[in-house]
């Protein structure tokens, strides 16, 4: 006795992958990706926005945050401007250290530190 076998055919999306999750670039891998199209070293780049190198390297590891303003001159630095380099977060599932301004940061720890009045 000879076997059939069955052919069951496909329905039209059934072979369309499916889509994944898109990740968005971190700041400290847009860091990066600029730096290296530019062929600039991070020694160059820490040097002239004022920065220890191992600094520059842990904020492109996602290591350590940035402020605003390093961010700004780490841009100068690179040529390209702050708008390219900026990687701004949407939300909590945002991945990689934040970029912070150094102003909300100070006003922050003012207000945690202000002493409480008492009648």
């Amino acid at each position: 006795m000879t076997e059939t076998a069955t052919i069951t055919p496909i329905t039209p999306t059934e072979h369309i992958a499916r889509p994944t999750t898109i990740r968005r670039e971190t700041q400290g891998q847009r860091m990066r990706r600029l730096r290296d199209e530019k062929g600039l070293r991070q020694g160059y780049i820490a040097d002239r926005s004022g920065i220890t190198q191992a600094h520059l390297s842990r904020i492109e590891n996602d290591e350590s945050g940035v402020t605003k303003n390093t961010l700004r001159k780490i841009a100068e630095a690179m040529g390209v401007s702050y708008d390219d380099l900026y990687v701004p977060r949407d939300g909590k599932e945002a991945e990689g250290p934040r970029v912070v301004d150094i102003d909300d940061v100070l006003e922050s720890d003012a207000r945690r530190s202000r002493p409480v009045m008492s009648a």
